[in-house]
């Protein structure tokens, strides 16, 4: 049996890897990146910043429920 691999992956971490493996992001300094939009219809990149150590992301989905694929992404290509 197969397994749909987008049934078992929550959807923020689906998008989180694509933004990964797509090469989405652009480092413009030590605690910023600048991150490729491709699901909003009016930005076309988010503004990614370390503050307090945390990353946060412009984006409406972190403005809304503090955490998005954007700010997961470059977390985890921080963390290599």
């Amino acid at each position: 049996m197969k397994l749909n691999s987008t049934r078992i992956i929550p959807p923020l971490l689906a998008k989180t890897v694509q933004i990964v493996k797509k090469n989405h992001i652009k480092k413009i300094s030590e605690d910023c990146y600048i991150v490729k939009a491709t699901h909003d219809p009016i930005a076309s990149h988010y503004l990614v910043r370390k503050e307090n150590g945390t990353w946060k992301c412009s984006c409406r989905e972190f403005q809304f429920r503090g955490k998005c694929s954007h700010s997961l992404a470059v977390f985890l290509l921080e963390r290599g």
